[in-house]
């Protein structure tokens, strides 16, 4: 990437860098949630899987949302589940 891009071949720059670092961890974010979208979708739960979360929780979710409509809160910046990048 440093060596396709202009810009920083012109005039290096420790801000230019960050830049293009930023976009390329961006680039790997979406890879990695897009590759997890997949493997999610073609694999099935296990029933080991079905009982990570309590009662309660799984009760507090259905009340939220009854028909089960809603997302589960995704974080861009660490790609888990429950939280946002902007928590």
């Amino acid at each position: 990437m440093l060596e396709a891009d202009v810009e920083y071949q012109d005039n290096p720059s420790l801000a230019r860098l960050c830049y293009l670092v930023a976009d390329l961890i961006n680039q790997w974010e979406k890879l990695e949630m897009k590759s997890r979208r997949i493997s999610d979708s073609t694999s099935t739960q296990s029933t080991s899987d079905k009982g990570k979360h309590s009662r309660a929780e799984r009760a507090r979710h259905r009340a939220d949302d009854p028909a089960g409509r809603l997302p589960t809160p995704h974080c861009e910046a660490c790609n888990r589940d429950n939280h946002k990048r902007e928590d």
